[in-house]
């Protein structure tokens, strides 16, 4: 899971206001009584002390989550809106344009923008590959090829039968697989009817593949150090994306990236002309 990142509970639920808080209630299947408010942290925290623990983690997920995409995305919003032709009032707090956008058109232009950011996110920390250059394929068929083949490597490892894989391009022309798959089971101690108990579950782990087809870069974000994961990933979607049956050994010894120039002493500082940006 994404870490959520300036959350304030009592500024987020200023932001969203009264209105869209009952709309909200009334999505979930639960209501407020008339007359009565929670925008504020007491009253809300006297609101969540009514619920039971999976009701109160559900509620807090999901503004923990609207947060992230207003706070660090607000711009992802904006291309959300564009792509599906929506208009929100132009002056309101992007809290509010959110969790509009999330009670609205969840499984449009919120699980869009949502996807935006999970994947700027996790894509900040990568590792290279630089594969063979060759056509990549990436239809319905060669995406289930390569997502049933993850999902048997972790279902190998006792990390459960859980594995989604979804396929979308960015407008630079990179091809991006954003995983979600298992893990080991965990526990947890929760309290339920007043008493202490365990729960047992078992994590969801996000992971991002991103192709660069100008230079046949593969750059992969991995949870942890798994090493075996990393080069299950890399052979996999040589394999079903690139039709190649045999994976070079060579690839996962290849260096992509060197700092001799400037260790060195080489390295240029006024450019050639050809960095766009750097970030």
């Amino acid at each position: 899971m994404v870490k959520h990142r300036g959350f304030t509970l009592q500024r987020f639920l200023t932001a969203i206001g009264e209105q869209l808080f009952q709309d909200y209630l009334r999505d979930r299947g639960a209501m407020l009584a008339d007359g009565a408010s929670v925008v504020g942290e007491a009253p809300f925290q006297q609101f969540l002390d009514g619920l039971d623990d999976q009701d109160q983690q559900a509620i807090l997920e999901d503004f923990q989550c609207i947060n992230d995409v207003a706070d660090r995305g607000k711009d992802l919003l904006e291309e959300a809106k564009q792509h599906y032709g929506i208009e929100t009032p132009a002056d309101e707090p992007r809290e509010r344009t959110a969790m509009r956008l999330f009670l609205q058109h969840r499984d449009g232009a919120f699980a869009r923008a949502y996807e935006s950011y999970r994947y700027r996110m996790l894509a900040s920390r990568l590792q290279h590959f630089q594969l063979p250059d060759q056509q990549p394929g990436f239809g319905a068929e060669n995406v289930e090829r390569f997502r049933s083949d993850i999902k048997r490597f972790y279902e190998d490892q006792s990390k459960g039968e859980g594995c989604l894989v979804r396929h979308r391009q960015e407008r630079d022309g990179k091809d991006v697989l954003l995983l979600l798959r298992g893990d080991h089971i965990t526990t947890e101690s929760v309290w339920k009817e007043g008493a202490p108990t365990t729960d047992f579950f078992r994590k969801a782990k996000e992971e991002v593949l991103i192709y660069n087809p100008q230079n046949a870069i593969l750059s992969l974000k991995v949870v942890g150090r798994n090493e075996p994961a990393k080069r299950k990933y890399v052979e996999a979607f040589c394999q079903c994306f690139l039709g190649m049956d045999q994976v070079d050994n060579a690839i996962f010894s290849i260096q992509t990236v060197s700092l001799a120039p400037i260790q060195m002493g080489r390295f240029d500082y006024n450019g050639n002309g050809q960095i766009q940006w750097v970030r």
